[in-house]
Parts: structure tokens; sequence; C-alpha cells
């Protein structure tokens, strides 16, 4: 698919990926997979790759990757997450959802 179009458009959702044009939209919604990482702003899914940011109490964990578990089921506003490349059995712990930050796990420009 070749753009020609100069503007570019943004997802609507996310507000992460940039379109040429509604076709290209509409090919990596389908075929690149925009449609399984999108997100709103603060939404966040088990699985999902994020960012720590903005941590007072514990400022070396900022900008760690980790993996996110699942919303923390004791504490509203907050998930479980588990450092990326951890093993199996590896503690979890959980974060407010202000201090994680969603990553573009996809490359729209396939």
């Amino acid at each position: 698919l070749k753009c020609k179009s100069k503007k570019l458009l943004v997802c609507q959702r996310c507000k992460k990926a940039y379109y040429c044009s509604a076709e290209c939209q509409k090919k990596q919604w389908r075929e690149n997979g925009h449609k399984l990482h999108c997100r709103k702003d603060g939404e966040f899914k088990a699985e999902d790759l994020v960012q720590i940011a903005r941590l007072k109490n514990k400022p070396e964990l900022n900008d760690k990757i980790v993996r996110v578990v699942g919303p923390d089921k004791n504490n509203e506003g907050r998930y479980e997450v588990r450092m990326e490349g951890s093993v199996k059995g590896d503690k979890s712990f959980s974060i407010a959802a202000g201090n994680l930050n969603q990553l573009r796990p996809y490359d729209c420009r396939k």
C-alpha cells in the first residue's frame, strides 16, 4: 500500500497510531495487529507490556518494563504486574494505573 497523503490521521481510540488514509488504517487494524493492542489511555489488559513511571517511593523501578498479569483484585485502580523476563513462580506486585505507561507493541509501518 503506497501512501500519497502528507496529512496523517490518528487512531481515535489510542491516539498512538498514525495513518495516511482510511484504507491504510483498515489494513493496520486487520492485518498488522492494531486491533489486538489498541487501548484507551489508562486501559491495560493481561499480557500487555507496560513501562513503570513516576514512582517516588521506589524510583529505581522507573523505566522498567513489566507485564500486566491483570487487575489487582484487592485494590481498585491498581494492576498486578510481573517483571518482564522473570520465570514462572516469581512474585508479582501491585502498582497504580497512573504509574504505568502504555507501550506501542506493533510496528504500523509493516
